[in-house]
């Protein structure tokens, strides 16, 4: 592929819509990093920031991250705030963590909200694979623990339900409590268990 064809095309104003949005695909699929700077031009262009955007997330090169993390905060379009999300996810640089948190919180489209959030998790399970390579990357392993946070039991959540549980069984014939209870209670345990467990090695 020519690199140099696709960009002149995707950034040359007299062609159509249709073929510049094709040439940019062609380099979203190059996998040359050499189309990270003409992706990067037309991801500034509103009629082509959501198509150069998909495109910078299947080149998969970590240089776009910092253009992606603009339009993600700054672009009015939300369409093509979503796609840097999708993109950054894509990508998998830990470096635009904060980004997508922002985002997650922050963001005032709940698709953009959910896009985000998608993304963020792509990144916490990259890292939960990866941090052993990487123990001193402080961006990494803040990934890995949100995942693990993420992921942790809502002790007091679950232990009302099973609460509540208990309640409804005794309302509904006292009689079935008694071999109910030791089966919630083994069930509580193992809640406890668990998150003692992932406390310490959220904490480690």
């Amino acid at each position: 592929m020519d690199i140099d064809a696709m960009a002149a095309t995707a950034l040359d104003e007299s062609q159509g819509r249709r073929r510049r949005s094709e040439a940019v695909k062609a380099l979203g699929r190059s996998g040359d990093a050499a189309a990270v700077a003409p992706l990067t031009a037309a991801l500034q262009e509103k009629k082509l920031a959501v198509v150069a955007a998909t495109a910078l997330g299947n080149l998969g090169q970590r240089a776009a991250v910092p253009a992606l993390i603009e339009t993600l905060a700054s672009s009015g379009d939300k369409v093509a705030r979503f796609a840097a999300a999708g993109a950054l996810g894509k990508i998998g640089d830990p470096a635009a963590a904060g980004a997508l948190r922002d985002a997650t919180k922050s963001d005032r489209d709940s698709s953009v909200r959910n896009g985000a959030d998608k993304a963020l998790r792509k990144l916490e399970k990259g890292a939960a694979s990866a941090a052993s390579e990487h123990p001193h990357d402080n961006e990494m392993q803040q990934l890995v623990a949100a995942g693990r946070e993420r992921r942790a039991f809502n002790l007091p959540f679950v232990l009302g339900g099973l609460a509540v549980a208990a309640a409804v069984s005794y309302w509904a014939d006292p009689e079935s409590l008694g071999p109910t209870l030791p089966v919630l209670a083994v069930v509580a345990l193992v809640v406890v268990a668990i998150n003692l467990v992932q406390g310490w090695q959220k904490n480690r």
